[in-house]
């Protein structure tokens, strides 16, 4: 649903709160049961419009600008930090294009 949701939208998935799908997809579905049956076309498409929508998503975040390291690795899993350690400037993320089986179907 996340991906559908994105895709749609034209945002990556990682957008998108799971938190908030799950409050949705909950709430369409228990909202079914009480209420006449709804056509299912009608009902996943106003259920992706829902998760798609720009309060559900997460914001965007800056790419790493320096390498994962640490002072001293007593505890750690990382490495310790060096003095040749440089900033990394990335150009943005790599993009991913997802298909779900769903959108397989209908076509």
């Amino acid at each position: 649903m996340i991906c559908v949701a994105a895709t749609t939208a034209g945002i990556d998935p990682d957008r998108i709160k799971f938190l908030a799908t799950r409050r949705i997809v909950r709430r369409s579905v228990t909202d079914r049961a009480a209420f006449p049956p709804e056509p299912y076309d009608m009902l996943w498409a106003r259920t992706v419009h829902q998760v798609g929508r720009p309060r559900n998503r997460n914001p965007s975040r800056r790419h790493r600008s320096y390498p994962r390291a640490v002072k001293r690795t007593r505890r750690s899993g990382y490495r310790e930090r060096r003095p040749s350690d440089r900033g990394i400037r990335h150009a943005g993320p790599p993009t991913v294009a997802l298909l779900s089986r769903h959108s397989q179907a209908r076509a």
